[in-house]
């Protein structure tokens, strides 16, 4: 009979140039496909008080984090997930017994750049020029892999700037997210159409991993639609531009009319009902699960759920996060959306 596996799992924590993963009790890694900042929260022993003193957390102060497994799914193997680095906020200390809890964000840049309200605007200008402008001023490099658009004239009206860019992926299509000292800049379409990285599947058992322990799917009722419809009257030109996107998932169903937003096409007006379409839908069917952790399960991967009746089906990964306590235990929650065919 094959030997049991010993499954380990620890954490690779740097702070200063100094490793202190030993003095964890607690972490959560958040790992978002979009919209958001990658996210740790972690939970250190300070029984010398070495954290209240030298140790504390200083402004600007980031620590890199890796979870590390050793025999998970086969004897002798090992495996690394790099977390990120990360810019440590709103320290705590907690007690008795004495726990420093910190927080921390991905992305080199200050809470302040990515918040700060701003007004601008842009003239005869690409989404991808500005996207690389933005990029530079919050400290980033850009990495583009987005749908492109030219405006005749756009602008940030009192917005900080992750929320501008946001607010133009969501009307071009794109998906916006800053990770260490990138800001990546994605069709959200072009990811859904991803071949699955694993599957999930009802009768997985022990030595299959993922290993599923609890499931749950849920159903979005409201603000769903089967159309959009946007048009805009240009009152110089004295024309009106109409663009029209139908889910075809939906054979009848609410329709959504869009006239707040400029566009200067026909195609410029299809280009964005698609986009706004997909946006208000894209949430309709979700499920979230809970894993053995697994250093593999990523956000912005694909998976096919199979043995779930209607609920089955390819799904997108909108955020993973992976849980690692005092004793080594291991953990996973996948929050996943069902893929979107337009």
């Amino acid at each position: 009979m094959a030997a049991e596996l010993v499954r380990k799992a620890w954490l690779d924590l740097t702070y200063r140039g100094m490793q202190v993963g030993d003095f964890c009790t607690g972490f959560i890694y958040t790992d978002q496909a979009q919209d958001s900042l990658d996210h740790i929260d972690v939970k250190l022993e300070d029984r010398d008080g070495v954290w209240q003193g030298v140790w504390w957390p200083q402004k600007m102060d980031r620590v890199e984090a890796s979870i590390w497994t050793q025999d998970w799914e086969s004897p002798g193997e090992m495996q690394r997930m790099f977390c990120g680095s990360f810019e440590i906020n709103e320290p705590a200390l907690d007690g008795p017994p004495d726990v420093v809890h910190i927080q921390g964000n991905s992305g080199k840049t200050s809470k302040n750049n990515r918040t700060q309200k701003k007004d601008c605007a842009w003239d005869d200008v690409r989404l991808s020029t500005l996207a690389a402008e933005i990029a530079a001023r919050m400290g980033f490099k850009l990495r583009w892999e987005g749908n492109d658009r030219h405006y005749e004239r756009v602008e940030q009206r009192h917005e900080g700037d992750l929320a501008f860019l946001e607010r133009l992926g969501r009307e071009t299509g794109n998906g916006v997210k800053p990770v260490n000292d990138q800001l990546f800049v994605f069709a959200g379409l072009t990811l859904d159409s991803r071949p699955p990285s694993f599957t999930l599947k009802r009768s997985q058992a022990l030595g299959q991993t993922p290993l599923i322990t609890h499931y749950r799917f849920f159903l979005q009722s409201h603000e769903t639609f089967y159309r959009c419809i946007v048009f805009w009257y240009d009152l110089e030109k004295q024309i009106t531009y109409k663009g029209k996107a139908t889910n075809p998932d939906k054979p009848t169903g609410e329709v959504y009319f869009v006239n707040t937003r400029r566009v200067v096409s026909d195609a410029d007006a299809q280009v964005l009902a698609t986009s706004l379409l997909r946006d208000k839908n894209k949430g309709e069917k979700r499920a979230q699960f809970s894993l053995m952790g697994n250093v593999g399960l990523r956000a912005g991967f694909t998976c096919l759920v199979k043995e779930f009746g209607g609920f089955s089906g390819k799904y997108f990964i909108e955020k993973a996060t992976h849980k690692l306590d005092a004793k080594g235990g291991y953990t996973c929650t996948l929050d996943l959306r069902k893929v979107l065919g337009y």
